[in-house]
């Protein structure tokens, strides 16, 4: 069998919160405001051009600060960058200009 946990699991769950949730009121949820930053990436803004991981563009512990003249600085960077060329290989969304 090669479905994913969720194909078994996901029906099991939903019948048991119904059950669960009877003697509770619904609730509603108001959607929140649409924030934006101004930082692209955070935004869900990318350059499909010269992707790369979040860490190029922001620092962990600024996010909105100014953008790391040398994000490789982060010891994660190597990793979280490896990690987007790879996908964009097995994908194919990337363009052999991009010197990967």
């Amino acid at each position: 069998l090669k479905e994913p946990g969720v194909v078994l699991a996901g029906p099991i769950w939903h019948r048991f919160l119904e059950k669960a949730l009877i003697k509770y009121p619904k609730q509603t949820f108001e959607k929140p405001e649409l924030l934006i930053t101004g930082k692209d990436i955070i935004d869900g803004i990318i350059n499909l051009d010269d992707p790369h991981s979040i860490l190029n563009y922001i620092k962990k512990t600024d996010p909105l600060g100014d953008t790391p003249l040398s994000p490789e600085d982060d010891p994660q960077y190597e990793n979280w960058e490896f990690g987007i060329k790879n996908w964009l290989l097995l994908n194919q969304l990337f363009s052999t200009t991009l010197n990967f």
